[in-house]
């Protein structure tokens, strides 16, 4: 026998539908951050970090409803611990930069590799995680286009020489990456 809340009060047992559903709305949580994670590091579109965002949203309000119940019903806790744990996770996992890291590390080698041949393309593309919407070659340099920005075209540079010098209400900037690596902007 177990007791809880009120001395003397018998706990009712956990049902089987709760605890079903408690677990499911923690792994699709877990999942989304996960998605969410993969968006913010491969900077993909604008757009599924909105949907995956609203779903996490929506899922956040089914979360709160059973976690109460398991609450104040069953008085238990842990089942429900899942989904605001992958939250906190994924959180700083983007706030950090850590997601942005990652992607980098994963995806620097192939970028080096296309960066020396740098054959100018157009239409989507995958170099390590990244989505490429074109290559471009720039004097001694390669830029990669990628599917990150919201309004402006962003994307990688590779650049040995270094950028070109700033000028002032230029178009296109410069900010050092890693190495001979830059990410630059194109003002739309």
């Amino acid at each position: 026998m177990s007791y809880g809340g009120e001395p003397g009060a018998r706990r009712v047992p956990v049902s089987r539908w709760w605890m079903l559903i408690t677990s499911g709305v923690g792994a699709l949580v877990a999942l989304c951050c996960a998605g969410l994670v993969w968006v913010v590091g491969a900077e993909s579109d604008f757009g599924y970090l909105l949907v995956l965002v609203c779903v996490l949203l929506g899922l956040g309000v089914v979360w709160l409803a059973f976690a109460a119940i398991g609450l104040i019903r069953y008085r238990t806790f842990l089942p429900s611990v899942v989904a605001p744990a992958a939250v906190v996770i994924a959180v700083a996992l983007v706030w950090s930069g850590a997601a942005q890291r990652i992607a980098w590390q994963v995806s620097r080698g192939a970028l080096e590799r296309a960066a020396v041949a740098c054959e100018p393309r157009s239409g989507s593309s995958r170099i390590g995680v990244y989505t490429i919407e074109s290559v471009r070659r720039a004097g001694v340099g390669c830029h990669f286009y990628t599917t990150g920005g919201f309004l402006d075209r962003v994307g990688f540079a590779y650049l040995p020489e270094g950028a070109p010098p700033e000028r002032p209400a230029a178009e296109t900037t410069y900010r050092h990456h890693d190495g001979h690596w830059y990410r630059f902007t194109v003002r739309m």
